[in-house]
């Protein structure tokens, strides 16, 4: 099956690690040009890279802080004068703050959840969009949340920022699908990322799975799945969509 992808230049910010790094390499088996991004973990980005290459894709390895408008362009310039304009945009990247009590969320917390996932996600489409807009064909992929969505305790920064992603979607869809450009988001359940699976106990992990219809927790490969396709030419009219990824639960 040929999604269209072969040689599309694909970036998906804070992929160094986690969901991010298997969707890069996941966009990599459909042979396309993937651009890491990273900001502080380079021997991440190296390790997405080999997987990239591993899957038949080329991997173009950047660092760059999505909270600087100043970086992000930087870093598109220099994926277009390596390979040109940005085609695939995935805005991935997330701080990971710990939960917290309403009265004890700090300003400072606040403010980077809100500074990395909405300024992160709107400063990179504005940099990507102008190369979409004049190939007449672009997608736009925006990681939110269920807690967006349902609303879960002790999350209030990450629900805020998650939740603004959804206002951007159906904006950006709106505002961009007469350029060509189709702008979905997808809003996961827990994902069994390395970095869940060291912190969450398993007792919790157990219980969670079976409260799930489908008696298991999402992997890193479901959320890359739909992302792929929702980055893909096979999507050719889904947009300003938020789609649940959660395996049927509704809680």
């Amino acid at each position: 099956m040929d999604l269209g992808l072969r040689d599309k230049i694909v970036l998906v910010t804070g992929s160094s690690r986690g969901a991010g790094q298997v969707t890069a390499a996941t966009f990599a088996a459909e042979g396309a040009r993937v651009v890491i991004n990273y900001r502080g973990n380079p021997a991440g980005a190296a390790e997405t890279a080999s997987m990239v290459e591993a899957a038949g894709g080329q991997a173009l390895v950047v660092q760059g802080d999505v909270t600087s408008r100043d970086s992000v362009e930087s870093l598109v310039a220099a994926v277009a004068e390596k390979w040109g304009p940005i085609q695939v945009l995935v805005n991935n990247a997330v701080s990971f703050e710990a939960g917290a009590p309403l009265e004890e969320i700090t300003d400072e917390g606040l403010a980077k959840m809100l500074d990395i996932v909405v300024r992160g996600a709107v400063v990179t489409a504005a940099a990507c969009v102008p190369g979409m807009k004049a190939a007449g064909w672009g997608r736009i992929v925006n990681i939110s949340s269920r807690s967006a969505i349902m609303g879960y305790e002790k999350t209030t920064h990450y629900a805020a920022a998650k939740s603004a992603i959804v206002g951007l979607t159906r904006t950006w869809a709106k505002e961009l699908g007469p350029a060509g450009i189709l702008v979905n988001a997808i809003a996961p359940t827990v994902i069994m990322t390395p970095k869940m699976l060291e912190t969450m106990p398993e007792k919790i992990q157990q219980g969670m799975a079976k409260r799930n219809p489908l008696r298991r927790l999402a992997t890193q490969d479901d959320i890359a799945r739909v992302i792929l396709y929702l980055g893909s030419d096979w999507n050719s009219y889904v947009n300003g969509e938020i789609i649940t990824v959660g395996g049927g639960a509704m809680s």
